[in-house]
């Protein structure tokens, strides 16, 4: 039901996503990743039916692949 990946772009570089396939509720989540040596955290609420993504250093171009991409949930009804 919930999900996160990264993934090659030709327009943004890598980018890391995240997404919710509940029908019912929507959902708060926790990314966190290392992308050219430094950390990032993201948090997104999303949707039922929805997804998200950023550039993997969160705001200009995903020059470096995501590295240790763990992403957490919380159901918010």
């Amino acid at each position: 039901m919930y999900w996160y990946d990264s993934a090659y772009t030709a327009r943004h570089g890598w980018i890391v996503k995240a997404g919710n396939h509940s029908y019912n509720h929507t959902i708060k989540t926790t990314c966190h990743w290392y992308a050219g040596g430094s950390p990032w955290h993201l948090s997104w609420r999303i949707e039922p039916n929805r997804w998200y993504w950023t550039s993997s250093d969160a705001g200009t171009y995903g020059n470096f692949r995501p590295q240790g991409l763990t992403c957490s949930y919380v159901v918010l009804w």
